[in-house]
């Protein structure tokens, strides 16, 4: 379990999204730690925040190089800025809608971080649908295809980026938890997406173009979004985030990222400080 999720106390709505309240715990930062497989003599780099498929390949490039470790905590959008907030890593991806304002992520870190200045680096934009079947057998073309009678979902985790996405999505097409069969089955990451209809255990759920590309399924797009990397201004310049900022400027790891399908990398690497 995350560290956020372990010092959760209590949450409310407002502006049209849910407002969770966290408290610091021992706990949490033992939870923590338990994530990294052994010790090891390089700089660790922890990056929490949302599952996605060229930060994980920013993570693995890193590795491999001889001075730093980089490890992901996929614990979802939310719960990575305030694991940010706690402490707890160096970076938080999220790619978190606000349907206030029509922006993305920004009013989210300004809410967290009224306090502290703030980085956020534009890793891509994404392509988001519904991952299904190859050949698309049911012909579902949208969320409201989700309602028809045998339709099996899997859901996103509370607090991921994807599912205020998709909630947001039921409240706009008047449509009830109720009426998606599935809805309460919850998964971590949109490659377990990839693979609950893959083994035909789920007829859709909402992903990356990318993971449904990885496991050879059909992909219905729904919407584009931008995914940021969120930085705290104390760890801004540090020698451990230096390369790791310095590959989203590198023409080779853009177009690794754009080969895993569903990626815009035009805007990689540019930098909004709040």
């Amino acid at each position: 379990s995350s560290a956020a999720s372990d010092v959760y106390k209590r949450q409310r709505q407002v502006r049209g999204f849910v407002e969770k309240y966290y408290q610091a715990s021992a706990r949490a930062y033992r939870v923590s730690r338990t994530i990294l497989p052994r010790p090891d003599e390089r700089a660790a780099l922890l990056i929490t925040g949302s599952h996605d498929l060229a930060l994980d390949l920013l993570a693995q490039t890193l590795s491999a190089g001889p001075r730093t470790a980089a490890y992901t905590l996929p614990v979802g959008s939310m719960d990575g800025l305030i694991a940010l907030r706690q402490g707890v890593g160096q970076i938080a991806g999220i790619h978190l809608f606000d349907p206030a304002s029509g922006e993305y992520n920004l009013p989210y870190v300004r809410h967290l971080f009224p306090d502290k200045r703030v980085h956020l680096f534009t890793l891509a934009h994404r392509q988001q649908g519904l991952i299904v079947a190859s050949g698309n057998p049911l012909g579902l073309k949208d969320l409201r295809s989700l309602a028809q009678p045998g339709i099996r979902f899997v859901n996103r985790r509370s607090g991921s980026g994807t599912r205020l996405w998709i909630d947001h999505q039921l409240k706009l097409h008047k449509m009830t938890p109720e009426q998606v069969t599935g809805y309460s089955w919850e998964v971590n990451t949109h490659l377990q997406v990839a693979e609950a209809v893959a083994s035909g255990r789920a007829d859709a759920g909402v992903g990356l173009e990318a993971a449904a590309h990885r496991m050879g399924l059909g992909f219905v797009p729904l919407f584009q979004e931008r995914y940021d990397l969120v930085v705290l201004d104390e760890e801004y310049a540090s020698p451990l985030l230096l390369p790791a900022l310095d590959f989203l400027q590198t023409a080779g790891f853009r177009q690794a990222v754009a080969d895993l399908g569903g990626y815009n990398t035009r805007q990689m690497g540019v930098e909004i400080s709040v």
